[in-house]
């Protein structure tokens, strides 16, 4: 199946089956056939769009093979070509963290404006608001920055897990939300004064995207759809790792990432109750 995506994705030109493909893959070996595909694609894009879909792409696929250093430059290729396209920004945040967590604390630290930069011209210049893996990148960002508040780093994977396409489940990212809530383990009536302090900051209209979303536990009922006022944090971990099995078991089909980490949540809600 794979090999037939990224032949009908050469001839036509075809994202749409390039990126089917990469969803599939299952070993490195296909990653670097996704790879050599969109490469084989590259001389057939006649417009900087494409041209710049094509370098974003292999960048994407960079993050997976460790291949940093041309993940960035592909990036940078399809910022040039198309500035307005959100993925090149994206994927060049992506691949300057996993290359910088090769070097020292110090070093690390010196990178974190550079990804605070791509992800602001993503959320607040571009105003790409439902770009779920940016959402999912800035949680990360905070949650691992001493300086950086962890409440904005739950209220970022909020964003992200609402923003998921529907056409994805990506289970790494419901259970990336629910461990932040369960280490976090505020009672229900705390959660509960922090959310009444914020709803005015969340209404704010006028606030950047990134100032706004942090307060998005102000969000008014229903903005989610799992089961989450009046619970302690505990509680909420849980309900959310129900609501993600619920999700993928109404799927018939299933990516390799998403049966690990299915299998993985049924093991914490287990450890969790």
């Amino acid at each position: 199946m794979l090999k037939a995506l990224l032949i009908s994705a050469l001839m036509a030109l075809n994202f749409s089956d390039v990126d089917r493909a990469f969803l599939n893959a299952e070993s490195r070996f296909e990653y670097r056939d996704c790879r050599e595909t969109l490469e084989q694609m590259l001389p057939e894009a006649t417009t900087d769009a494409d041209r710049a879909s094509v370098h974003w792409r292999i960048s994407r696929i960079c993050v997976l093979l460790g291949d940093y250093e041309d993940g960035i430059e592909h990036a940078n290729e399809a910022i040039r070509l198309n500035p307005s396209d959100e993925h090149g920004y994206m994927w060049h945040c992506a691949n300057v963290g996993r290359e910088c967590q090769r070097h020292s604390l110090t070093v690390q630290a010196t990178k974190v404006p550079t990804m605070e930069k791509d992800l602001n011209t993503i959320l607040n210049k571009l105003g790409k608001t439902r770009y779920s893996e940016a959402w999912q990148a800035l949680a990360e960002l905070y949650d691992g920055h001493p300086l950086k508040s962890g409440d904005a780093a739950i209220n970022y994977a909020r964003r992200a897990v609402v923003t998921i396409p529907k056409s994805e489940l990506r289970m790494q990212s419901w259970l990336y939300l629910a461990t932040l809530l369960n280490r976090r383990g505020w009672s229900a009536e705390k959660k509960e004064r922090q959310r009444d302090s914020h709803r005015d900051d969340f209404a704010n209209t006028k606030k950047k995207n990134t100032d706004r979303y942090a307060y998005y536990d102000g969000a008014p009922a229903g903005e989610w759809p799992w089961a989450s006022y009046g619970m302690s944090d505990k509680e909420e971990a849980l309900s959310i790792l129900n609501y993600a099995v619920s999700l993928y078991e109404s799927r018939s089909s299933h990516v390799r990432m998403d049966i690990e980490t299915y299998n993985q949540i049924l093991d914490t809600i287990r450890k969790w109750k």
